[in-house]
């Protein structure tokens, strides 16, 4: 793990680095609860979630999201419109 640490210090490379498809992983995630669960999810609780993709997708399709980071770094290049929502703004 040590090897990511200089990765979140330079936090503007992470989309580069860690790109991928955020609306496929929520389609997996909305699918395994309807099917483990036999329940259609209305809201998501993404933890360790630094720049918030999938809190910001499960928002853009009507689920409460709420994301949750220890990375300050993160919140600085957040998906714009979640950094006043991460600020605590009822925007």
């Amino acid at each position: 793990m040590a090897e990511y640490h200089e990765l979140y210090r330079r936090a503007r490379y992470y989309d580069i680095v860690f790109r991928r498809d955020v609306g496929r992983e929520i389609d997996f995630l909305l699918a395994a609860c309807h099917r483990h669960a036999g329940i259609e999810p209305a809201s998501l609780l993404d933890i360790a979630c630094d720049p918030g993709y999938h809190a910001w997708e499960a928002a853009r399709r009507g689920l409460r999201s709420i994301g949750s980071t220890c990375g300050r770094r993160c919140w600085s290049w957040a998906t714009p419109g979640a950094r006043p929502r991460a600020r605590g703004s009822s925007g």
